[in-house]
């Protein structure tokens, strides 16, 4: 009789172990599959933002061999943190594109928990946000460095590099802005830079405070100048929507 319990109960052991491996395997494979499911579903869409034009763009500009990355000064840093506002949660902003912190796009898709977002499940610290803002102005900053005379001001060269991250380096290349920058006519920036106040044809409050912030870092402890129009020149509104190539404003 203990021959044949024992017997019986190593049968139902061996029975049992196969099948409690698959139980245990479904449960992990559930609980992984939850979890992405909710990573995706906790975010939310903020209607009121959208990723900067310069990470929008598929190319990007190169120093040249040697060249030393000029950098942007606090007050500019501060200028592009200001108007790309805060958010320490994973976010798909107003086209559906994965977005964290100071406006660091992680892909050009709605949050989902996997790829690169897997950093940011948990939200992100103002030092990391910083950090990748700084590391995502460089792309802008090259743009600048490259297109404008090299004994340019900080001031002008901060407030170019956020006009450039937030309406993309093809605008800023093809603009009016950049040739009376290039002629050093700096009295007609303000009124170029005002020109860049729209977004899929509606013009937006926020942009035309962001270009007044970017006038007064122009022209830093300076005096604004107001110059006389000029006639005929074109100081119609443009859009800071990002496109492939443009003819020059």
């Amino acid at each position: 009789m203990t021959v044949f319990k024992k017997a019986r109960s190593d049968g139902q052991g061996f029975k049992r172990k196969p099948w409690s491996q698959a139980v245990l395997l479904a449960l992990c494979v559930a609980t992984v599959s939850i979890a992405h499911v909710q990573a995706g579903q906790a975010v939310k869409t903020l209607k009121d933002k959208h990723a900067p034009g310069i990470l929008l763009e598929d190319t990007k500009d190169v120093l040249p061999q040697g060249v030393e990355l000029r950098k942007v000064y606090r007050l500019g840093i501060e200028l592009t943190k200001k108007w790309e506002g805060w958010v320490p949660k994973r976010y798909n902003d107003a086209v559906g594109y994965c977005t964290v912190g100071y406006g660091h796009l992680l892909k050009k898709k709605n949050c989902d928990g996997t790829g690169n977002e897997v950093e940011f499940l948990k939200g992100i610290s103002k030092k990391r946000g910083e950090e990748l803002l700084i590391e995502d102005m460089s792309k802008a900053q090259i743009t600048v460095q490259l297109a404008v005379p090299k004994d340019i001001d900080d001031g002008a060269y901060a407030a170019l590099v956020d006009f450039t991250f937030n309406v993309g380096g093809n605008n800023f290349k093809t603009s009016t802005l950049l040739a009376v920058v290039k002629k050093k006519q700096f009295d007609r920036v303000p009124e170029q830079l005002l020109r860049w106040t729209r977004a899929a044809g509606v013009e937006l409050v926020g942009l035309k405070n962001r270009r007044k912030d970017e006038i007064k870092v122009f022209f830093d402890g300076k005096p604004v100048p107001k110059p006389a129009p000029i006639p005929g020149e074109d100081l119609s509104p443009l859009n800071i929507d990002v496109v492939a190539e443009k003819t020059a404003n």
